[in-house]
């Protein structure tokens, strides 16, 4: 009895071996895995068709000159055409207005001085003007008397103070500017070539 019963262990173990080498595979050991290795892939060509293509000579071998020969460079023409000079857009100037009314309220400014053209006193009679560039006619005028002048300057329009005024000998510009104030009293001494 005691064979029999090692007989059935021994085919109970050797059917629950094959059942196991059945269920995981005929090795129990896995064999080791290498690196996985790139396969080459086959590349599709371009295979020539029957059409034409225009095609270009090929290319010649040149010769390189001997180092004594001296080349020389061509420079285009230059155009020696003056370029066009550019015009300047026109500048809107304030075309002067009439002289508005006088003020009487206001106190006029004075300006006394001397006045001499070409470095001599201006003879008498020579009218000196004082202007507003706002306007088309003189805000002031008195003729020379022995070489001084004396003018009064009122108040033109409700905004005349602080107003820039032109002094001017015999209707040219002397380039002095003074600026207008109710009561003041100013000497200024005027000149021209």
């Amino acid at each position: 009895m005691f064979r029999s019963n090692r007989l059935v262990i021994i085919v109970i173990a050797l059917i629950s071996s094959a059942l196991l080498a059945a269920a995981c595979g005929s090795d129990p050991t896995p064999p080791p895995t290498s690196a996985p290795q790139a396969q080459p892939k086959a590349v599709p060509t371009a295979v020539p068709t029957g059409t034409t293509a225009p095609t270009q000579p090929a290319p010649t071998a040149t010769r390189r000159p001997p180092p004594e020969i001296a080349f020389s460079t061509v420079t285009p023409p230059v155009d020696t055409a003056p370029a066009p000079t550019p015009v300047p857009a026109p500048t809107a100037t304030a075309t002067p207005v009439a002289l508005p009314a006088v003020i009487i309220e206001a106190i006029p400014h004075v300006f006394v001085g001397t006045v001499t053209i070409g470095g001599q006193p201006a003879p008498d009679g020579t009218e000196v003007s004082v202007w507003v560039s706002d306007y088309d006619a003189p805000v002031g005028t008195e003729m020379v008397s022995g070489g001084k002048y004396s003018v009064l300057v009122s108040k033109y329009g409700d905004a005349f103070a602080g107003k820039t005024l032109i002094f001017k000998i015999a209707d040219k510009d002397t380039g002095i500017t003074a600026s207008w104030k109710s009561g003041e009293a100013t000497v200024l001494d005027l000149a021209t070539d």
